[in-house]
């Protein structure tokens, strides 16, 4: 005759077996509870290394785009003196039929100055006059075929490229200061 601990608290099992199902859920529930736990600290990190990759990134791309911008102003600046080069220092307007000429000679239609600036550097060169408010475009190295209005007589816009900067009212880019046809 064996004799079995029971107790009425353990439903008639042996205690024995009752403390194994206590003491099996209990580490159960402490296991999940660190696998909640490494998964919580797990995803934090990764979610702090992808910010931290991310804005390096973010700095290397906003340092390229610095760089390209330095370089393209100085481009800028080098491209307008020589293009400068071709003309006088100041220029003369006559309002009345919008001709604008460097050196006594008219701009208008003369594309000599804007083709050997395309010759020399590869770059577009255009030439703009002041007509009331409005800008005119009076010589361009641009050749566009399939778009109205590539070539001269053209009136600009200044609106997107900054009304006050072709106003002469701020500097130029290149380093061209408020040097304006009309000035």
């Amino acid at each position: 005759m064996s004799i079995a601990l029971t107790s009425k608290f353990t439903g008639g099992g042996s205690i024995a077996r009752r403390l194994s199902w206590i003491g099996s859920a209990a580490i159960a529930l402490v296991m999940v509870s660190v696998c909640a736990v490494m998964a919580w600290s797990t995803a934090r990190q990764t979610r702090e290394h992808i910010v931290h990759l991310a804005s390096e990134k973010t700095a290397g791309v906003t340092a390229a785009l610095d760089a390209f911008d330095v370089a393209s102003k100085q481009v800028t600046e080098r491209f307008y003196e020589t293009f400068a080069e071709s003309f006088a220092k100041e220029f003369s307007l006559d309002e009345a039929s919008g001709e604008l000429r460097s050196w006594g000679e008219a701009l208008n239609n003369n594309f000599s100055a804007v083709d050997k600036f395309n010759a020399s550097t590869g770059a577009m060169a255009t030439i703009f006059a002041r007509k009331g408010d409005d800008f005119v475009r009076i010589s361009t190295s641009v050749v566009c075929l399939c778009c109205r209005g590539a070539g001269p007589g053209l009136e600009l816009d200044p609106a997107p490229l900054g009304g006050a900067a072709l106003a002469g009212t701020e500097p130029q880019p290149g380093g061209g200061g408020t040097r304006r046809p009309d000035a």
